[in-house]
């Protein structure tokens, strides 16, 4: 499989530590007393410590967000010298998006002209442009499709991340939200190299309830557990999905022989952590240099995370043709994946 071309785009707001937590006391004003805000925002300023963000790209409440992963196809395009009609296959992967019906890759279709495609969207959390890498190369092997858009916009995110809370108790599920940022990206591929990428998705579902954005008719499915909360924000035990996804990347990495065997000139993640990502690479042997952060500059930008730290990687220059590049995801569900390619 070859990566013809990978690019993003952000929104131009950008938000750093300090204005998110004006931006939380502001909401919440009224609601607590003060000393009560003070230590929401000692433990969420600890939290963001730890996790390594410092700044995250957002659109405000109301203004669209469309643009950016249209921006990103159309300059992937360009950049792989692709015409609308080359494109036969789109997948929509990611979390973003504006409605559950039609596909989102109707729409991405729609609006660039890919009348000789068919798509539709994989959802599978963080780990969904990992799963949409996977679903491609599986496609192209078979010989189905020749060239393979994958799009996604983790952007107004806003509609899901309300930093208004009702009692301190929140706080350990609400902390995820004070990490997201938002970028869209495109990636298009190719069956163009016969090598193929090694890629492994595990799930474990004891922890499906672990972070998650309910649907109003939650209750209908899940009563007793993701029915209770409120729908439409965005929930995490950052600490459970975070310490079970390090304990799995690293069995997984270690009972596969390809992984174990490999030698990496690069490597990227989901960017939840900076933390979490120098334990892993500390267990797994791997050289902290040869990591790309996102994380400080972008915060957790969701499944956007690896297509957005490469297209970054290629802009300065880390990351090269034929380097053996190595990529880890820790998802809701929670599902893990690792994939190791030539790029």
């Amino acid at each position: 499989m070859k990566f013809h071309a990978i690019k993003h785009a952000v929104p131009e707001l950008v938000i750093d530590n300090d204005q998110a937590l004006m931006m939380f006391r502001d909401r919440n004003h009224g609601h607590f007393s003060e000393q009560d805000l003070d230590e929401m925002e000692r433990k969420i300023r600890a939290g963001l410590e730890l996790t390594g963000i410092k700044k995250r790209h957002i659109t405000p409440p109301g203004l669209p967000v469309g643009h950016l992963v249209l921006d990103a196809a159309r300059r992937a395009m360009q950049e792989a010298d692709t015409a609308p009609e080359d494109i036969d296959l789109v997948l929509y992967v990611g979390i973003g998006r504006g409605w559950l019906e039609p596909a989102m890759a109707s729409w991405v279709q729609h609006e660039l002209g890919l009348t000789k495609a068919t798509g539709f969207d994989i959802l599978d959390a963080c780990a969904s442009w990992m799963r949409g890498l996977d679903t491609a190369q599986a496609f192209l092997e078979q010989g189905h499709f020749k060239r393979v858009l994958l799009v996604n916009s983790e952007a107004g995110m806003s509609a899901f991340a309300n930093l208004s809370l009702t009692n301190t108790t929140m706080m350990e599920q609400a902390f995820a939200i004070f990490t997201v940022g938002e970028a869209a990206t495109a990636t298009i591929l190719s069956n163009a190299n016969p090598e193929k990428p090694h890629i492994r998705l595990r799930s474990f579902p004891e922890g499906f309830d672990w972070c998650l954005i309910p649907l109003s008719n939650a209750a209908c499915y899940a009563p007793d557990t993701i029915g209770k909360l409120d729908p439409g924000r965005f929930y995490a035990a950052s600490d459970k999905i975070v310490s079970t996804s390090i304990r799995r990347i690293v069995q997984t990495y270690r009972s596969d022989d390809h992984f174990n065997h490999g030698a990496y000139d690069i490597f990227f993640s989901h960017s939840a952590s900076g933390k979490a990502i120098e334990i892993i690479a500390a267990q797994l042997g791997l050289p902290i240099e040869k990591y790309v952060s996102t994380h400080e500059e972008y915060g957790n930008t969701s499944s956007a995370s690896i297509p957005l730290a490469m297209s970054l990687a290629l802009e300065k220059g880390q990351l090269k043709r034929g380097d053996r590049a190595l990529a880890v995801v820790g998802s809701a569900g929670v599902t893990i994946g690792l994939a190791s390619f030539t790029f």
